[in-house]
């Protein structure tokens, strides 16, 4: 039977919440209670179970993903870092209806003395002491509503897109100072080459390329690959034009 289930890895440290809010995430994800796998270890392709939620500490690198795998991390799911003192006493998690329960994580004075060597086992004790209490008394606690299809459509294009730009950087060796030399738009011009080989434009991607060199073989008969490489030089033009904006005046002139 074919898995009709998303495949997802979230990742974050240790203690920051990911088993605690396990059943939230897979709801939100879409993918059952049944199909979690905490502490995941994923160091190869093989360890990634279609249909189901992987939590990990680390984010997965240097393996090759399943078609369509989501990976995200946990900050980015817009639930409280459980680490006591992770977001102080401005970081407070609050049901979704008026009344409901409120866990504040840390206030300055419980972090002084977190920090104390005489003081610090009691202190994270009654930190995670009341955190685990509010908690459980949080039955009014709404979890957030399932991403539609178009979101998850759209963070497995953004982390097909990340993926391409890492191994741009990785894989052929192109770090930001091989770029920060590139101050005459060649990462524009080479992104707007692929959009035309996309097009099945041969002409204006022969025109676009900046190099001397001929441009490399067409990906006419994969349009979808080229935008990607597109996005990606894109991503890159942008994060160069970054650097050089805070760069002190005077510097890189």
């Amino acid at each position: 039977m074919t898995n009709t289930h998303p495949t997802a890895i979230v990742y974050g440290p240790r203690g920051c919440g990911k088993t605690t809010h396990a059943h939230e995430i897979a709801h939100r994800l879409r993918i059952p209670r049944s199909n979690i796998i905490d502490e995941a270890n994923i160091t190869r392709a093989r360890h990634i179970k279609p249909g189901f939620l992987h939590l990990c500490i680390t984010e997965p690198f240097g393996i090759r993903l399943p078609q369509g795998c989501v990976v995200m991390p946990y900050a980015d799911l817009g639930f409280p870092d459980l680490r006591p003192g992770a977001m102080e006493a401005a970081a407070v998690y609050r049901g979704g209806q008026t009344g409901a329960p409120t866990v504040t994580m840390e206030s300055p004075t419980e972090t002084r003395a977190r920090l104390n060597p005489n003081r610090i086992d009691h202190a994270i004790g009654a930190t995670r002491d009341r955190i685990s209490r509010a908690v459980a008394g949080a039955q009014t606690f709404t979890p957030l509503p399932p991403p539609s299809p178009e979101d998850v459509a759209r963070m497995r294009l953004t982390n097909e897109i990340e993926r391409e730009r890492r191994r741009q950087i990785e894989a052929e060796g192109y770090a930001h100072a091989d770029d920060d030399a590139l101050a005459k738009g060649e990462l524009a011009s080479m992104a707007a080459a692929y959009a035309a080989m996309a097009a099945n434009d041969e002409r204006a991607s022969m025109h676009c390329w900046p190099w001397d060199d001929p441009a490399p073989k067409s990906l006419a008969s994969q349009p979808r690959r080229a935008l990607i490489i597109a996005a990606a030089l894109i991503l890159a033009e942008i994060e160069r034009l970054d650097r050089l904006t805070a760069q002190p005046k005077g510097e890189g002139a």
